[in-house]
């Protein structure tokens, strides 16, 4: 990007700081850890100090800071507003609107520059600069040596009015184990990043390349979706089914099964209202938040095709047409049929029975994935239900990143690193 940003200022004849500001990158991480480097909607931030000094710089437009690292007050964000045209362009004409406002002749002023030498009397701007540095150099090698990034929401599809993907505290903590976050640039973030320690397994390098050339034939969702439907057509009672069961288990203990307080019902059609406490917490298909999480733990993890009979038809035609196209490619060997109901109880079809023709160490892999991905899945439930206790609506509805990553540096065994978001306070 430095070479790309002096070219920039030789074409343009400008001077490199200008081109910096205009040009640089504002995000933050690398690949799969990473925040979008500019949001359109974000609207312009800037420090009035600054600007009257005549300066703005492109950290000042980063989005996960808040303070003015020269300054250390609080940077002023405006709403975006857009009335047609080139964002870019109503972006740089705001800015030399206030420019024009705050510094008069700003163009001429010596301040619009940020020399080498005047960073050193800035001690908050040099660690930041160091440390996005640092960290933009680390995260994007460890980026590039991740093989598989895995979530719940990678696994299942939520729908939802709100959705929001990466959340700052979560991301600022993963990366600030990659590289360790100064105290002096922490007090200029957002927020106060999430530290927690993640776990990390290691397999052998025979592993690693089992896996890897297992994912130039499959996506690896695809590959942990057919897995958990192939084993729930055999009958197997595995690992993360327990953890889900168990999961399950705690809502009903924390929650009455019979009457709640709860203030929200979701109707099917009308979608969440507000009710009476002490009513049932589930009458006629209107069930309350802790209903809802524990039909969805046993709908994605437990129970995969749904009961109502008219409905299994397309869900054995899909995993019929899955289970042909694995065995073809040698992934699975065919051991048995069972008789499933696809209607009426009249029809009655024969669903392959699927042994996986990989290694044990796989397996097992591949049940570390699942059991991570169901933990991640409950810590989002009870992070949403403890929100809504709160005071909050249910359709505001966070939903966590990917909380899994699959790391292979170089030539050498994979690695399994994982964040829980246990701890994570609620909002």
């Amino acid at each position: 990007m430095q070479l790309k940003a002096k070219h920039i200022a030789r074409i343009l004849d400008e001077p490199l700081p200008v081109v910096r500001t205009v040009f640089w990158g504002k995000g933050l991480g690398s690949g799969c850890l990473s925040i979008d480097p500019r949001d359109e909607k974000q609207g312009a931030a800037y420090c009035l100090a600054c600007l009257a000094e005549g300066y703005h710089g492109y950290f000042h437009e980063c989005g996960w800071l808040k303070k003015c690292p020269i300054h250390r007050t609080d940077m002023v964000k405006e709403a975006s507003y857009h009335q047609g045209g080139n964002p870019f362009d109503q972006s740089v004409c705001r800015l030399s609107a206030l420019l024009d406002c705050h510094c008069p002749g700003w163009v001429l002023a010596e301040g619009n520059l940020l020399e080498k030498g005047a960073i050193r009397h800035h001690p908050a701007l040099l660690k930041l600069l160091g440390w996005h540095r640092a960290v933009q150099f680390s995260v994007g090698r460890w980026a590039a040596a991740c093989i598989g990034v895995v979530g719940f929401n990678k696994l299942v599809l939520l729908k939802g009015p709100y959705y929001r993907f990466w959340h700052y505290d979560l991301l600022l903590g993963r990366l600030g184990w990659i590289t360790p976050i100064p105290k002096e640039v922490t007090g200029l973030l957002v927020c106060g990043p999430f530290y927690r320690v993640p776990d990390v397994q290691f397999f052998s390098k025979k592993l690693a390349d089992e896996l890897c050339y297992l994912l130039t034939k499959y996506r690896l969702d695809d590959v942990l979706d057919f897995y958990k439907t192939a084993t729930f057509v055999k009958g197997e009672f595995l690992p993360h089914q327990a953890i889900t069961q168990a999961a399950i288990s705690a809502l009903n203990v924390q929650h009455a099964s019979k009457t709640c307080p709860c203030q929200w019902r979701q109707r099917s059609v009308d979608g969440w209202e507000r009710v009476e406490g002490g009513v049932p917490c589930s009458c006629c298909a209107y069930p309350c938040p802790y209903v809802v999480a524990q039909n969805e733990l046993n709908h994605a993890w437990l129970d995969l095709w749904p009961k109502a009979l008219f409905q299994r038809p397309c869900y054995w035609d899909y995993y019929r047409l899955r289970a042909e196209a694995a065995f073809k490619a040698g992934i699975v060997s065919v051991i048995g049929y069972a008789p499933v109901a696809l209607g009426d109880g009249v029809l009655i079809s024969r669903t392959p029975i699927l042994k996986f023709d990989w290694s044990g160490q796989m397996t097992r892999l591949i049940e570390v994935i699942l059991s991570k991905v169901v933990l991640g899945h409950i810590d989002e439930l009870n992070y949403w239900l403890r929100a809504i206790a709160l005071g909050g609506a249910p359709w505001h509805r966070d939903y966590f990143p990917p909380n899994l990553y699959l790391i292979r540096v170089e030539d050498s065994g994979l690695q399994v690193v994982s964040w829980s978001a246990r701890e994570r306070p609620p909002p």
